[in-house]
C-alpha cells in the first residue's frame, strides 16, 4: 500500500510540475502580448494628445462649492449622490471640497467646451442617478435633461455621457472594420 501511495504521489508531484510549466510558458506570452499592445496601443496614444484644460483657482473651487451646496440641497446633478460618502471622507481628510468633485469635472467640462466651442463625450462608469436617467421606460442610463439642458443653455453646443463599456461599443459601430472591432 505504502508503495501505490508513493507511486501516486510521484504522479502528482509530475502532473504538478507539468502543469507549473505550461503556467509559465502562458505567462509568458501573455505578458510578452501584453508588452506588444503596451507600444502599440492605440487609444493610449490618443489619450495622450488629448489638451487637458487648465486647475481652478482656489477663488473658483470656493465658488463651486457654494454653488455645489445649493445645487446638492436641490438634488440638481451631477455629483448630490456623492455628498454623504464624500462627507465621511472629509472627516477623515480635512477635505471640505471633496464631496463636490463630480460637480467639479462638470464644470471643467462645461468651461472646456465653451472655451473651446465643442460638443462633448464624457465617458465614466459612475451611472447614479446623479449623472443618468434611472426611472425604467424614461431612456435609462441616458445622461439626465438636467446636465444636456445646462450643458446646451452654458455651452450651445451639445453633451453625453456613455460608459466605457457603451462607448466600445458605439466605437465598434462608428469603426466597423477596421481594427477596433
Amino acid at each position: 500500500v505504502c508503495n501505490e501511495i508513493t507511486a501516486i504521489y510521484k504522479s502528482i508531484c509530475e502532473e504538478i510540475g507539468k502543469l507549473a510549466e505550461k503556467i509559465k510558458v502562458q505567462k509568458n506570452v501573455r505578458c510578452e502580448e501584453i508588452r506588444s499592445v503596451a507600444k502599440s496601443d492605440k487609444l493610449y496614444e490618443l489619450l495622450k494628445e488629448i489638451r487637458h484644460g487648465k486647475e481652478f483657482s482656489l477663488k473658483e473651487l470656493i465658488q463651486i462649492a457654494q454653488e455645489g451646496k445649493v445645487r446638492y440641497e436641490c438634488l440638481i446633478p451631477p455629483g448630490y449622490k456623492d455628498e454623504k460618502e464624500k462627507e465621511k471622507e472629509k472627516k477623515k481628510t480635512n477635505d471640505g471640497i471633496r464631496k463636490y468633485g463630480d460637480l467639479i469635472i462638470w464644470k471643467e467640462i462645461l468651461r472646456y467646451a465653451k472655451e473651446n466651442h465643442k460638443s462633448i463625450i464624457f465617458v465614466s462608469d459612475d451611472i447614479k442617478e446623479d449623472w443618468v436617467v434611472k426611472e425604467m421606460g424614461e431612456n435609462e442610463g441616458d445622461p439626465r435633461s438636467e446636465l444636456l439642458r445646462e450643458f446646451a443653455e452654458e455651452v450651445g453646443w451639445t453633451f453625453w455621457k456613455y460608459t466605457l463599456a457603451q462607448m466600445i461599443e458605439k466605437m465598434k459601430v462608428y469603426f466597423s472594420g477596421s481594427e477596433i472591432t
